[in-house]
């Protein structure tokens, strides 16, 4: 595969405008796409409870990618290191 080709089989599979996704406590609806990336796409959300503004990643995923959660991984140093100062 070209790195064109899997853009665009990315993008087939993250949510089109006012869809709905749904995470532990809260929905949000999808909003304008902010960016793409390799293996997903920035979004803004509305949270349906409270009408609140969020940026999220959403990542297209299969059995054997974990990528949001090496993000997870690496934002967590990233905090550690600066919460040390």
């Amino acid at each position: 595969h070209s790195s064109a080709s899997d853009a665009s089989q990315i993008a087939e599979r993250l949510p089109n405008r006012n869809n709905v996704i749904r995470g532990q406590k809260h929905s949000y609806c999808v909003g304008k796409k902010l960016a793409q990336g390799r293996f997903g796409a920035v979004y803004e959300v509305l949270r349906r409870g409270d009408g609140k503004h969020f940026a999220a990643k959403l990542e297209v995923c299969d059995s054997h990618f974990h990528g949001l959660n090496v993000g997870y991984k690496i934002l967590l140093r990233v905090f550690a290191k600066f919460s040390e100062k």
